[in-house]
């Protein structure tokens, strides 16, 4: 017959092993009750950083806060580009396709800013050692109130030229990138013209392109929006907060007007 002592000690193990067993339930429910909320955080400070950027495009500010006051974000924006040579990133440009090089800043709005005018007193086209096709090039100015565009054309070799366009020796002008060829472009710069935008379409192949310039730099091309959102304690006073970091690539928009005159048809003759 089992004692009363061994009773009780049977009695207190099966409660150590049943309190044991409680309390590791109970830390698991609550580990996983934090990482439940940690995830939800995250997810309202992704959404309150794609709000930031929103809200940035929309106001230009660049303080967002969500209407519940539990999510917000921080906005930061430069320039992307500029400098003497414009190399797109190394950005493959297809055949028939335009490029596009701003001669002119951009408020934050992304309006056209003509101050301070571009300065270049040349420009030069480069393109890959390999490419052997011809180059389309729209260049759009302003001369006081009035707006205007010099169209011209190039052919790199003299087979399967384009009509009216001009030949060219590869090698001309100043191309200061690495494996490129370089075009000079005889543009009407200066004279009280006010560059805005250089359009250059490859003909007859796919080609790296890159613009530079003699006495002037390039403007940004683009703008970088960082968001950075925050959900959880916003105040600092308890509780945690997550983070969540956005980057965008924001491209400026060219006019409606000019890009009715870039497709437009007729003949582009050099000059």
């Amino acid at each position: 017959m089992m004692k009363k002592g061994q009773i009780a000690l049977i009695v207190l193990v099966i409660s150590a092993v049943v309190m044991t067993v409680g309390l590791s339930l109970s830390r698991r429910s609550v580990i996983q009750t934090k990482i439940t909320t940690d995830e939800e955080l995250l997810k309202q400070a992704f959404n309150a950083a794609e709000s930031g950027v929103d809200y940035y495009l929309g106001t230009g500010k660049t303080d967002f806060t969500a209407s519940n006051n539990q999510s917000g974000a921080k906005v930061t924006v430069k320039d992307v580009g500029g400098g003497t040579a414009i190399v797109n990133l190394g950005i493959i440009t297809l055949r028939n396709r335009n490029n596009y090089t701003w001669l002119v800043g951009h408020d934050n709005d992304g309006k056209l800013n003509m101050s301070p005018v571009f300065g270049a007193t040349a420009m030069s086209i480069c393109v890959d050692n390999g490419f052997d096709g011809s180059l389309k090039v729209d260049y759009f100015y302003r001369n006081g109130a009035n707006y205007g565009v010099n169209r011209s054309g190039f052919n790199i070799v003299t087979a399967n030229r384009v009509s009216g366009y001009s030949n060219l020796n590869p090698g001309n002008g100043s191309c200061s990138v690495a494996g490129m060829k370089s075009i000079s472009l005889g543009l009407p710069l200066g004279g009280g013209n006010e560059p805005i935008l250089l359009v250059v379409k490859p003909i007859g192949g796919d080609t790296k392109l890159a613009v530079s310039a003699t006495g002037g730099n390039f403007p940004g091309q683009e703008i970088q929006i960082s968001s950075t959102g925050l959900a959880g304690d916003l105040a600092g006073t308890s509780g945690s907060t997550v983070s969540r970091k956005v980057n965008v690539i924001n491209q400026y928009q060219i006019p409606s007007f000019m890009l009715d005159a870039i497709t437009a048809t007729g003949n582009v003759l050099s000059n």
